[in-house]
């Protein structure tokens, strides 16, 4: 997924909850790069998770293969939007 898909894909999430996502949960089911491994490597999460933070939508992740410290530092690294949002990492 290049740089333009990942855009293009967090707008058309926001697009299809009316606009806007402040305060709506969204679940976000995987965090890895590829299925089946723990490696999140340039993965695509990471950037939704944080334009979806930004937007003020609260996430729920679930990546059984991630661990939780991971999917968050990734995330929310320099993003104020995780101590304004609610954050939950199932696992």
């Amino acid at each position: 997924m290049n740089e333009y898909q990942k855009s293009r894909f967090a707008r058309k999430v926001v697009e299809r909850l009316f606009n806007t996502i402040t305060d709506k949960t969204i679940a976000m089911l995987g965090f890895a790069f590829k299925k089946n491994t723990g490696d999140t490597r340039e993965s695509p999460a990471i950037y939704i998770s944080k334009y979806l933070l930004e937007e003020g939508a609260k996430l729920h992740i679930y990546d059984p293969k991630v661990l939780k410290d991971v999917m968050k530092r990734l995330s929310c690294n320099n993003s104020q939007a995780c101590s304004r949002y609610q954050y939950k990492i199932s696992q």
